[in-house]
């Protein structure tokens, strides 16, 4: 799901590396980039809210297994994902409940 409101800058299907891509422009030089993705449901110029569905956990690309590639950058700086998400939703799952869950951030696969 998309963590916060933005326009999906960029679609790309079946990257070798990455496989399927997307990318969301959310302002003021801060994006997310989802690697991975079994399905893709958002399309390039699309405007998002936060917590809409951008596609399904997936294995495409270089991937030993399904888990989600998200990483999250301002103006071109790698930053932490976890610090994108709503207080109560990480106190619902936990930081630990959300590795278990697949999601890892940054360059970690």
């Amino acid at each position: 799901v998309a963590p916060l409101d933005g326009v999906v800058s960029l679609v790309l299907p079946n990257a070798y590396l990455m496989g399927n891509v997307v990318c969301i422009a959310h302002g003021a030089g801060l994006a997310s980039v989802f690697m991975h993705l079994r399905d893709v449901h958002v399309r390039e110029g699309e405007r998002l809210k936060a917590g809409q569905m951008i596609g399904t956990v997936g294995a495409t690309g270089r991937a030993t297994g399904p888990h989600l590639h998200w990483g999250v950058y301002l103006r071109g700086a790698r930053l932490d994902p976890l610090g994108l998400l709503a207080a109560d939703a990480l106190a619902g799952a936990g930081h630990a409940g959300m590795m278990r869950a697949g999601a890892t951030g940054g360059d970690e696969q």
